[in-house]
């Protein structure tokens, strides 16, 4: 009887022990597809499904947006002029796009929306970046008003089948730091001239929520325990 009070007392404390402690794992979280046409558009942009297609394109310019047209099913909208309303849809103040005072931001094209998040969600996309431009064109990416450079012309080096150059697929990722609604932006910006065309391309956009929290230890303890006094009880009264 006395061995058994012992045992008891023994693994009431122990179990104590680990639930207290219990280990935290990981749920693995899965990444869910967003619809970019969903998105408000913000001159020249086609957007569908989690791929879409933004560029400096210009009729009322001229500029050159040559057979490219074939590959990002050019809408014919023109890009809106840097400031307000390109950097005021986008959540910025005009200027925030501009380089410096002698490089100023004269035009682009974005798509943008509000999205409610936790602390350490996720947003996930690929981008090629394209360029006919020899300024510092660049794609770039906001997060309530903070400016993220995705690439410039400086970047653009790989040969292109229909502009000069391109930066080729990355892959860019974003952490949101704090629980909320944030206003995120995407688009691209001619600078200094409204003369050679930029584009951006966007594909496979998700977002991978932060993976939920699985305590298992606790449970697999109070588990564990529960058939060892059952085991100890049937070999007393056995014995008895």
């Amino acid at each position: 009887m006395s061995n058994f009070k012992r045992f008891s007392s023994r693994a009431v404390g122990i179990f104590s022990f680990f639930a207290s402690t219990s280990l935290v794992f990981a749920n693995p979280a899965q990444a869910v597809s967003i619809d970019l046409g969903s998105f408000t558009r913000v001159g020249d942009v086609d957007a569908i499904g989690n791929q879409a297609n933004i560029s400096t394109a210009s009729s009322t310019f001229q500029d050159d947006f040559p057979q490219a047209a074939g590959r990002f099913n050019y809408t014919g909208n023109n890009p809106v002029a840097a400031g307000n309303p390109l950097e005021t849809a986008v959540g910025l103040n005009p200027g925030d796009l501009d380089n410096d005072l002698f490089n100023a931001a004269f035009e682009g094209s974005a798509i943008t929306s509000n999205l409610n998040v936790r602390k350490g969600d996720r947003l996930i996309f690929d981008w090629n970046f394209l360029t006919n431009d020899t300024f510092d064109d660049y794609a770039f990416f906001v997060a309530n008003g903070v400016v993220t450079r995705l690439a410039d012309v400086s970047n653009a080096n790989n040969a292109s089948s229909f502009f000069n150059s391109e930066t080729g697929t990355a892959t860019f990722n974003y952490t949101f730091a704090n629980t909320g609604n944030y206003q995120v932006g995407i688009g691209v910006v001619d600078i200094g001239d409204f003369n050679g065309t930029s584009a951006l391309e966007i594909s496979n956009a998700q977002t991978e929520p932060v993976p939920e929290p699985l305590t298992i230890l606790g449970t697999g303890v109070a588990a564990g325990f529960g058939v060892i006094l059952r085991r100890k009880r049937s070999k007393k009264q056995t014995i008895s």
